[in-house]
C-alpha cells in the first residue's frame, strides 16, 4: 500500500491524457435542473411520474432499465401501485437502495416478495469515496446485496460476475471521459415524449438525479474540478 497514492495520481493522469471515448452500451436519463423547471414538481416526485418514465423507456426499447432512485417507504397507495405496475410491465428493472438488512433483504417496493412478483431486482447504490473524496472503484456487493453495476451487467448479459473479478478494495471504474461523456436525455423530455429515443434504444439506461441541488455529485479521476453525477458514475461502472 506504500505507493497507493502515487498509483491513484498516475491513473488520473492517464484518464485525462486518454480523453473521452463515449460508450455505446449505456445512457443516462437525467433528473436535471431543466426537469424541475419543466415539471414544476417538488422532490421527491409522485411515483406515477416515475411510472410514466419507465413506460416510456420500455416503449423506446431500452435494453435494461436501472432506476437510481430509492423506493422503500410507502406513499399514496394509488401512486405506489402505478409504479409497481410499470416496473412489472417493463420486466427486469434494477431498483436502487442504500438500505438492507445486512443479508441482502430490502424494503424496495414494499419488500422482496413484491420485487419478485414484479420481476424486478434491488441493487446497492452505495458509492465508495477514497482519498480526496474521489470515486475510483466499485465493490461487488454492499450489505449483502450486489451493487447496481454488477446487477445491471448481469441482467443485461445473462452472465454471473464472479467475486474473483473484484480485488480487495473493489474494481477500478473505467471512466469513458469527463462529466457529460455518457449520452443523456432530460427526464422531463422523456416523460413529455420529446426525448431522442435513439440515444436510449438498446442501451442500459440509468435514471437518476443529476441536478446539483440534489447533492448526488462527486469527484472522479477524470476531473477534480468538475463533479460527475451519481447516475453517470453508475453508468460508467456498469459499462466497465
Amino acid at each position: 500500500g506504500v505507493l497507493d497514492r502515487v498509483d491513484d495520481e498516475t491513473v488520473a493522469l492517464r484518464f485525462q491524457a486518454r480523453g473521452a471515448a463515449p460508450s455505446s452500451d449505456v445512457a443516462v436519463v437525467a433528473i436535471d435542473a431543466a426537469t424541475f423547471s419543466d415539471l414544476r414538481l417538488q422532490w421527491p416526485f409522485p411515483r406515477s411520474v416515475h411510472a410514466r418514465a419507465i413506460d416510456r423507456l420500455r416503449e423506446a426499447g431500452a435494453g435494461t432499465i436501472v432506476y437510481d432512485v430509492q423506493f422503500t417507504e410507502p406513499t399514496k397507495p394509488r401512486e405506489d401501485l402505478a409504479l409497481y405496475r410499470s416496473v412489472k410491465r417493463a420486466g427486469g428493472v434494477i431498483l436502487a437502495t442504500t438500505e438492507t438488512d445486512g443479508y441482502g433483504g430490502t424494503n424496495v417496493l414494499g419488500g422482496d416478495d413484491n420485487l419478485a412478483r414484479a420481476g424486478a431486482r434491488a441493487a446497492a447504490a452505495n458509492l465508495v469515496t477514497e482519498a480526496g473524496g474521489v470515486i475510483r472503484r466499485f465493490p461487488r456487493s454492499s450489505g449483502g446485496l450486489e451493487t447496481i453495476a454488477v446487477a445491471a451487467a448481469e441482467q443485461a448479459t445473462g452472465r454471473t460476475i464472479p467475486p474473483s473479478a473484484f480485488p480487495e478494495g473493489g474494481a477500478w471504474i473505467d471512466y469513458a471521459g469527463p462529466p457529460g461523456t455518457v449520452p443523456s436525455v432530460s427526464f422531463s423530455d422523456l416523460v413529455a415524449g420529446r426525448a431522442d429515443l435513439d440515444r436510449l434504444r438498446g442501451r442500459i439506461v440509468v435514471v437518476g438525479a443529476t441536478a446539483p441541488t440534489l447533492r448526488d455529485v462527486h469527484a472522479t479521476p477524470q476531473s477534480a474540478e468538475e463533479l460527475m453525477s451519481g447516475p453517470e458514475i453508475q453508468a460508467n461502472a456498469i459499462s466497465t
